[in-house]
């Protein structure tokens, strides 16, 4: 709601569902830093310049979902599918990073190395009931919670 001001190296522009964003290093903090282009209202040209900086993107973006990338060290994260989305998930992967543990007529069981974000959780918990995750506990217990959240809020209705 409150404009803000950032001085930033830009680095580069990435699409994620038809939205644009610009990903650079924050001066102030020396950290990545991701703006919506929709969500800038203007920037200026400083005219400085600066020193190359060594930025590989698919290696940045490796481990994340979307342009959500955290602090955090990837996890494993292990989950299964009912056959129907299993199919799917073998044309078109949930990530880059998936591979296929089990398999039979009835269930699909892949394995993702990720660092779960707000746009992971909604991949996983947009499948429905057609998903199972089965580790780590960390990431069960976070579904867990929001699904009963989300039957706690249907339930005051």
């Amino acid at each position: 709601k409150e404009s803000k001001k950032h001085l930033i190296k830009p680095l580069l522009l990435k699409e994620d569902k038809l939205l644009w964003y610009l990903i650079g290093i924050n001066i102030k903090y020396n950290s990545f830093i991701t703006f919506g282009l929709d969500r800038i209202i203007s920037f200026k040209l400083t005219g400085d310049v600066f020193e190359h900086i060594d930025f590989n993107s698919q290696e940045y973006f490796k481990y994340s979902f979307g342009v959500t990338v955290t602090d955090e060290e990837p996890i494993e994260v292990t989950i299964s599918f009912k056959s129907n989305q299993g199919h799917y998930l073998k044309t078109l992967p949930l990530h880059p990073t998936q591979e296929i543990i089990e398999e039979n007529q009835h269930f699909l069981i892949i394995k993702v190395m990720v660092k779960p974000s707000y746009e992971f959780y909604s991949k996983i918990l947009s499948y429905g009931s057609d998903a199972i995750l089965l580790s780590p506990k960390s990431v069960i217990e976070r579904v867990v919670a929001t699904l009963k959240n989300s039957d706690a809020q249907y339930k005051t209705k």
